[in-house]
C-alpha cells in the first residue's frame, strides 16, 4: 500500500482562456500549473499530474520540480477520464486529494488538513470558505471503484452531490480553495 497520493489534474483545454493557461505565468517566471503542483508536492510529495498526451513543454515542467508525471489520452473525453487515470497510476493508494491545475492559490497548509482528516478517517473530505465548496477534494481508498467508474465532464461532482452526507466540510480562510483560473481577467488580484 501508498499512504495517501496527490492527483494534480491538468489535462484541459484552455478554451475559454485562449491559449494554454497551465503555462500561462502565475508571477514572474512559474507557470500556473507549476505553481499548484508545487503547492500541492509540498503537503504532498506522492503526488502525480496527469497531462494531455503530447503536451511536452508542460510535462518538462512539471517533471522538473519533481512531480511525476501521466498522460491521459482521453482527456477530450472530460475531466472524469484524468481522475480515472491518476487513480490507475496510484490504485495501491490509501486515498487520493485530487487538486485543479488552474487553482495555483490552494495554500499547502489546506492541503495538508485535508490530508490529515483522512488520515483520521474521514471518507470524503473538501476544503469550505465562507459556505462553499471548494477544492481540492479528498477521497479514501473506499471511493476507488466510484472514482474509476465517473464518465463526463463533471468530475468528481457528481459523487459529492449523491454522497453528500460522507462529506466532510473542512472550514478554512483560505480563499484560494474557491479560486480559479479559467479567463485571463482571472489572474487580477
Amino acid at each position: 500500500m501508498r499512504d495517501l497520493v496527490g492527483i494534480l489534474l491538468a489535462a484541459g483545454s484552455s478554451r475559454r482562456f485562449g491559449s494554454n493557461k497551465l503555462l500561462h505565468p502565475l508571477h514572474e517566471e512559474t507557470a500556473i500549473a507549476v505553481a499548484a503542483a508545487k503547492n500541492l508536492l509540498q503537503a504532498m510529495p506522492d503526488s502525480i499530474a496527469v497531462v494531455r498526451t503530447g503536451e511536452q513543454e508542460l510535462t518538462e515542467a512539471l517533471i522538473q520540480i519533481g512531480i511525476q508525471v501521466v498522460e491521459n489520452p482521453h482527456a477530450d473525453e472530460g475531466m472524469s477520464t484524468s481522475i480515472v487515470t491518476g487513480i490507475k497510476a496510484s490504485e495501491e493508494a490509501d486515498g487520493w486529494i485530487i487538486a485543479l491545475a488552474d487553482m495555483p492559490w490552494v495554500k499547502s497548509d489546506t492541503i495538508k488538513e485535508l490530508a490529515d482528516k483522512l488520515h483520521g478517517g474521514a471518507s470524503i473530505v473538501a476544503p469550505g470558505y465562507k459556505a462553499r465548496r471548494g477544492n481540492p477534494v479528498g477521497f479514501s481508498s473506499a471511493w476507488k471503484d466510484h472514482l474509476l467508474a465517473l464518465r463526463g465532464d463533471r468530475g468528481a461532482k457528481a459523487l459529492l452531490d449523491e454522497f453528500s452526507e460522507r462529506l466532510q466540510l473542512t472550514p478554512t480562510d483560505d480563499e484560494g480553495v474557491v479560486r480559479d483560473i479559467d479567463v485571463l481577467s482571472d489572474l487580477g488580484n
